[in-house]
């Protein structure tokens, strides 16, 4: 790769998603952020782009801009120049950025470093108010940071400017007429429309703008050379640009540091301004939005030698977090198109759950209960409901992945979290969707989907918005589903103690099982089908579906590699994963119909990444790597923001062509980093059988929420032997090892490369140490919090050869330590106490 497309990095911590640095010249599109209440949408500039209000489901600001000028000098220009008129004799002297500066991407913000003429420095963040699930500010921080670093005093205007866009989409509340009004006390631009008059903005900053005004000049807020002094002027209606501005004075070495903040409420002006007198405390909204993410992402933690597949679990995690909603009247929830839609759809959910459940149980939790609460008298599954309304929509679709999806869901998290009452509340739910199932088969005993439409009207799969495309009648992807939709309602009947049921169950499950791979197999070729159509047509298309047999243990051992092996085949792969059909079908076409018919969605990478962690360990570690990877590669030609999950993959160019954060890819992720790479099982005594790459030396997991407690282990050959130390609940797999307690937050490692599990028990301590160099390394270990200085210790060694000592140490000796490490390998230093 060209340097000049090089992203950078800083690592965080070995829990901490690293910042992604990238030249400003080398970004087609910002970060997306979002809170409790609103979404941001930020342009490749580093500007705001939209700002989306999830209560009224509407943009209610469009693009913002920050532009600098100098009141020092007078500006002269030629007669004929667009800067000489009458009306621009007071026109201010633009401050150009010089050269190219650098974006960051954090977690709860982005930030830009740049520098202007005169030698000063600039620094501006992009941020999101979130503390938590609810009750977030409903609106957006550009915090500004000038430095003089030149000879001379400074006297600059800095100026914010937002376009509020008509609003011409017929099915939305009209917005064109805008007016705004200076409120003199609060010091703040308040914008609303006559059509929606209690929809109010707010524009201000952190410390009083000086200077104001609104607009129907749209050339001023863009055109450097037109920028002039705001004079006040608030009368223009229609489509205006509202600023503020803040005067800024800086002597030689100085710095000065405001925010702007814009926020919005549709509940009229007291409302607005009451959110501003609460909410406008920039400072402490940034240091409680990082507080939010450093906190939330510090569960679940794996490490592995690969640091891309470490970086993509962490960033996962901010990803799901980030797109947290609180629709009010329907609950907790996010929508599949942030920005754009309120619909909750019910598959989205369904996997959400999957990898939420070792993030935020609760929300889960909360989805789950309002999926049951839109669920048919009949018990089948809605394709969406809204969330402002609770509207629900079928597509009128007999059955489709919405029902035995929610039934898998519901069971995943009641082994997840072990929360009996939430399953004694949520099983009659699940038993009306088990019916249901058993309703829908046919005579063969598949579940069969009646559906002869097109689209969502004909497609009962996830790939169900293929224009012009049916797929439906005895589909192998939803038999699939609705196999194992039986199987865990068995589990959960049995954990609830109905036992008749759970043994009916159990035995339609088998049935089902019997009916697929008797009528849904090519007999040519022994792999699955796509389906048996509603007239009868075998549909032996080769596609990325094959992987639901094998996810949902459908297939036996010898037809599940058999299906591995052709969806490893390179017509199916490229750099950024798994195709959806392979490049020599008569089907494929690398961009159109939403890339379901030959595009590279990631999502599908990640199924196959946990149907391969049983199969095929370097094919799970490639799917996993390849397609986060791409994410933070060249992001200009690839419209990607580095650490964001877009959508889909254009499958020639492996461009986004698909939104710049897919909600429901990251949580597959986490899931299949958990279950599959680190082979979590709920369902077993053991609750953990990793299927390790040999090529791998160790794995590690970290305060991963699971039954009522927290789990952490490393997983080490060691004289070619796997061996787990493990901390926390459930059942440790050998209690020889096992530790009372993580405590790697007392410890502190000097080198990024170096992943650390602290285990520890009475007189004993054990740091288990990961290397991800690409060469032998040197971790150095700050243990002070869990070594007596005063106190004699026995000190033994581990590597893949086998144990080394013990020797002899002084706790002082031992507080600050450094362990030489193998390329991509371990040491164990276990540490016990002895005076």
């Amino acid at each position: 790769m060209d340097s000049s497309f090089a992203v950078g990095m800083i690592e965080n911590g070995a829990a901490q998603p690293p910042v992604y640095t990238v030249r400003d010249d080398q970004l087609s599109m910002g970060a997306s952020l979002g809170n409790s209440t609103v979404w941001l949408t930020i342009r490749g500039t580093g500007y705001p782009q939209a700002l989306f209000d999830t209560r009224i489901a509407k943009q209610v600001t469009w693009s913002s801009i920050v532009r600098y000028a100098s009141c020092d000098y007078r500006f002269i220009e030629p007669t004929w120049s667009r800067a000489a008129g009458a009306e621009y004799r007071d026109a201010l002297t633009p401050l150009a950025q010089l050269g190219t500066g650098e974006f960051a991407f954090h977690p709860g913000y982005q930030e830009h470093r740049f520098r202007l003429q005169g030698d000063l420095w600039v620094r501006e963040r992009v941020y999101v108010p979130k503390y938590g699930l609810r009750g977030d500010p409903p609106g957006f921080f550009l915090e500004v940071k000038i430095e003089n670093a030149g000879g001379v005093r400074q006297h600059l205007l800095s100026v914010l400017a937002t376009k509020l866009k008509p609003e011409v989409d017929p099915s939305q509340q009209p917005e064109r007429n805008f007016r705004a009004r200076w409120e003199e006390r609060e010091g703040a631009l308040l914008v609303w429309s006559d059509e929606a008059p209690n929809w109010v903005r707010a524009f201000t900053a952190s410390r009083r703008p000086t200077r104001f005004g609104a607009s129907l000049d749209h050339a001023r807020s863009a055109d450097p050379l037109l920028m002039a002094p705001l004079d006040g002027d608030t009368g223009a209606v229609g489509s205006l640009v509202a600023e503020v501005a803040v005067d800024v004075s800086l002597a030689p070495g100085e710095s000065d540091s405001f925010a702007y903040f814009v926020a919005f409420e549709p509940d009229g002006e007291d409302a607005t301004l009451a959110t501003l007198e609460r909410e406008n405390h920039y400072a402490s909204a940034l240091e409680g939005t990082s507080a939010f993410y450093r906190q939330a992402v510090d569960v679940a933690r794996v490490s592995t030698p690969d640091r891309t597949i470490n970086h993509g679990v962490a960033w996962a995690k901010v990803n799901m977090l980030r797109v947290m909603v609180d629709y009010g009247a329907t609950g907790l929830a996010f929508t599949n198109e942030p920005g754009v839609s309120s619909n909750v759809v019910m598959r989205d959910v369904a996997w959400f759950v999957y990898g939420c459940d070792y993030l935020r149980p609760e929300f889960s939790r909360e989805m789950l209960r309002r999926a049951a609460a839109s669920q048919y008298a009949d018990g089948k599954l809605p394709e969406y409901y809204s969330g402002l309304t609770g509207q629900v929509e079928d597509y009128g679709l007999n059955i489709n992945d919405d029902t035995p999806l929610f039934v898998l869901a519901a069971v995943h998290h009641i082994h997840a979290t072990g929360d009996d009452d939430f399953a004694r509340e949520i099983y009659p739910h699940v038993r009306k969707a088990a019916e249901y199932i058993l309703s829908q088969r046919d005579s063969r005993g598949l579940v069969f989907c009646t559906a002869r439409g097109v689209n969502v009207w004909g497609v009962c799969s996830w790939r169900n918005v293929i224009p012009s495309y049916t797929l439906s009648g005895a589909v192998t992807e939803i038999n699939s589903e609705c196999y194992a939709a039986l199987r865990v309602c068995a589990t959960l009947g049995e954990r609830l103690a109905f036992h008749d049921e759970a043994e009916r169950y159990e035995r339609e499950a088998a049935a089902l099982m019997r009916a697929i791979n008797e009528h849904l197999r090519d007999p040519r070729t022994h792999l699955y089908l796509l389906a048996h159509d509603v007239d009868g047509v075998a549909r032996t298309d080769v596609t990325s579906d094959m992987v639901f047999p094998i996810m949902f243990r459908v297939a036996d051992d010898i037809t599940s590699k058999e299906v591995m092996r052709r969806l490893q085949a390179e017509d199916f792969w490229t750099a950024a994963g798994l195709r959806t059909v392979p490049r020599g079908s008569a089907d494929y076409h690398p961009s159109k119909d939403l890339g379901l018919l030959g595009g590279v969605w990631p999502g599908v990478n990640f199924w196959y990444a946990f149907a391969a962690a049983f199969h095929d360990s370097a094919g799970m570690v490639r799917a996993l790597r390849s397609s986060y990877a791409h994410y933070t590669e060249d992001p200009r030609a690839n419209y990607t923001v580095p650490g964001q999950f877009s959508e889909w993959f254009d499958g020639e160019s492996l461009t986004n062509r698909g939104m710049r954060l897919s909600p429901w890819e990251p949580p597959r992720y986490l899931w299949a980093a958990i279950e599959g790479m680190c082979g979590i099982n709920l369902l077993r005594q053991r609750h953990y059988e990793p299927l390790i790459p040999p090529e791998w030396s160790w794995l590690a997991v970290g305060d991963l929420p699971i039954l009522d407690g927290r789990l952490s282990w490393f997983a080490a050959r060691i004289e070619g032997r796997l061996q787990f130390f493990s901390a926390g609940q459930p059942a440790p797999r050998d209690p020889r090892r096992h530790y009372e307690h993580d405590v790697t937050h007392h410890v502190r490692s000097l080198n990024e490369e170096g992943q650390i599990v602290a285990l520890r028990k009475r007189g004993e301590l054990l740091l288990c140490l990961g290397s991800t160099a690409e060469y032998p390394t040197t971790v150095p270990v700050e243990t002070e919090d869990l070594i007596e200085p005063g106190g004699r210790y026995a000190v033994s060694v581990a590597d893949e050869d086998g144990w080394d000592g013990p020797e002899e140490a002084g706790g002082r000796e031992l507080c600050r330590l450094s362990v030489r490490v193998a390329r991509k390998g371990f040491k164990l230093v276990r540490i016990v106490q002895t005076v």
